[in-house]
């Protein structure tokens, strides 16, 4: 039962895979991030944009 143990202790075979999976984690949360901010930041600067063409047409849209 102690060479069992032993045996089991030692093995590190499953620890590569939960590495790799830690690690894919991270980065799929650390793209999250990244994505979120340049969404906020893209919809800003096309707002920006937007509302600066309304102005120079006379500030009346086509629907």
């Amino acid at each position: 039962m102690k060479q069992q143990f032993l045996q089991f202790w030692n093995d590190e075979e499953g620890v590569t895979t939960l590495e790799y999976a830690i690690l894919a984690a991270l980065l799929v949360a650390g793209l999250a991030v990244v994505i979120t901010a340049l969404t906020d930041g893209l919809e800003d600067f096309f707002g920006t944009i937007s509302a600066k063409l309304t102005t120079l047409s006379g500030g009346t849209t086509t629907p």
